[in-house]
Protein backbone atom coordinates (compact mmCIF):
# COMPACT_ATOMS: atom_id res chain seq x y z
CA UNK A 1 0.00 0.00 0.00
CA UNK A 2 1.45 3.30 -0.83
CA UNK A 3 1.99 5.91 2.12
CA UNK A 4 -0.36 8.92 1.51
CA UNK A 5 2.52 11.20 2.22
CA UNK A 6 4.49 10.25 -0.26
CA UNK A 7 1.36 9.70 -2.80
CA UNK A 8 0.70 13.97 -1.76
CA UNK A 9 4.07 14.65 -2.10
CA UNK A 10 4.45 12.91 -5.64
CA UNK A 11 1.38 14.49 -7.08
CA UNK A 12 2.67 18.37 -6.05
CA UNK A 13 5.87 17.11 -7.90
CA UNK A 14 4.11 16.08 -10.64
CA UNK A 15 1.43 19.64 -10.61
CA UNK A 16 5.07 21.81 -9.71
CA UNK A 17 6.65 20.19 -13.02
CA UNK A 18 3.22 20.65 -15.45
CA UNK A 19 3.34 24.77 -14.39
CA UNK A 20 6.71 24.96 -14.82
CA UNK A 21 6.29 22.86 -18.65
CA UNK A 22 3.31 24.94 -19.64
CA UNK A 23 5.32 28.81 -18.31
CA UNK A 24 8.20 27.31 -20.46
CA UNK A 25 5.56 26.32 -23.36
CA UNK A 26 4.52 29.93 -23.63
CA UNK A 27 8.10 31.62 -23.53
CA UNK A 28 7.67 33.11 -20.19
CA UNK A 29 10.33 33.07 -18.09
CA UNK A 30 10.63 32.76 -14.57
CA UNK A 31 11.37 36.45 -14.19
CA UNK A 32 8.62 37.62 -16.01
CA UNK A 33 6.18 34.92 -14.43
CA UNK A 34 7.51 36.31 -11.16
CA UNK A 35 6.69 39.56 -12.00
CA UNK A 36 2.85 38.47 -13.24
CA UNK A 37 2.16 37.25 -9.69
CA UNK A 38 4.43 39.76 -7.52
CA UNK A 39 6.77 37.60 -6.38
CA UNK A 40 10.57 38.02 -6.55
CA UNK A 41 12.17 35.71 -9.28
CA UNK A 42 14.13 33.64 -6.15
CA UNK A 43 10.72 32.59 -4.91
CA UNK A 44 9.52 32.01 -7.95
CA UNK A 45 12.11 29.25 -8.60
CA UNK A 46 11.68 28.17 -4.73
CA UNK A 47 8.55 26.72 -5.96
CA UNK A 48 9.18 25.30 -8.90
CA UNK A 49 12.33 23.40 -8.12
CA UNK A 50 10.30 22.02 -4.92
CA UNK A 51 12.11 23.97 -2.46
CA UNK A 52 9.02 25.15 -1.11
CA UNK A 53 5.41 24.53 -1.87
CA UNK A 54 3.16 27.03 -3.38
CA UNK A 55 -0.13 27.83 -1.57
CA UNK A 56 -3.53 26.77 -3.13
CA UNK A 57 -4.40 30.55 -4.00
CA UNK A 58 -0.77 31.05 -5.73
CA UNK A 59 -0.95 28.00 -7.38
CA UNK A 60 -4.33 29.06 -9.49
CA UNK A 61 -2.89 32.18 -9.95
CA UNK A 62 0.18 30.88 -12.01
CA UNK A 63 -2.54 29.01 -13.74
CA UNK A 64 -4.62 32.31 -14.72
CA UNK A 65 -1.19 33.76 -15.12
CA UNK A 66 -0.29 31.29 -18.28
CA UNK A 67 -4.42 32.24 -19.59
CA UNK A 68 -5.58 28.72 -18.12
CA UNK A 69 -6.85 27.43 -14.61
CA UNK A 70 -6.08 25.29 -11.94
CA UNK A 71 -8.73 21.85 -11.80
CA UNK A 72 -9.02 19.61 -9.01
CA UNK A 73 -10.71 16.26 -9.44
CA UNK A 74 -11.20 14.49 -6.15
CA UNK A 75 -10.74 11.01 -6.85
CA UNK A 76 -9.77 7.58 -5.68
CA UNK A 77 -7.75 6.09 -8.23
CA UNK A 78 -3.77 6.53 -9.17
CA UNK A 79 -4.18 9.44 -11.16
CA UNK A 80 -3.56 12.77 -10.43
CA UNK A 81 -6.14 15.00 -8.50
CA UNK A 82 -4.68 18.29 -9.61
CA UNK A 83 -3.74 19.94 -13.42
CA UNK A 84 -3.54 23.06 -15.43
CA UNK A 85 -5.73 23.18 -18.16
CA UNK A 86 -6.00 25.99 -20.92
CA UNK A 87 -4.48 27.71 -24.14
CA UNK A 88 -0.78 27.23 -23.74
CA UNK A 89 -0.41 29.25 -27.54
CA UNK A 90 -0.53 32.68 -26.57
CA UNK A 91 1.37 34.92 -24.16
CA UNK A 92 -1.07 37.02 -22.03
CA UNK A 93 -0.50 40.76 -22.48
CA UNK A 94 -1.61 41.19 -18.56
CA UNK A 95 -2.11 38.35 -16.52
CA UNK A 96 -4.89 39.56 -14.28
CA UNK A 97 -6.88 40.75 -17.33
CA UNK A 98 -10.21 38.15 -17.46
CA UNK A 99 -10.18 37.29 -13.58
CA UNK A 100 -13.48 36.97 -12.17
CA UNK A 101 -14.77 37.22 -8.46
CA UNK A 102 -16.70 34.48 -9.64
CA UNK A 103 -17.46 30.77 -8.30
CA UNK A 104 -17.24 28.25 -10.71
CA UNK A 105 -20.47 26.30 -11.47
CA UNK A 106 -19.06 22.53 -11.83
Amino acid sequence: MTDPQDQSADDVAVLRAQLAAARKTIRLNQKSMARALGVAQSTLCTWETGIRNMSLGRVAAYARALGGRLVIVWDTDETPVASVSGPSSHRPENPSAGRSSRSPTS
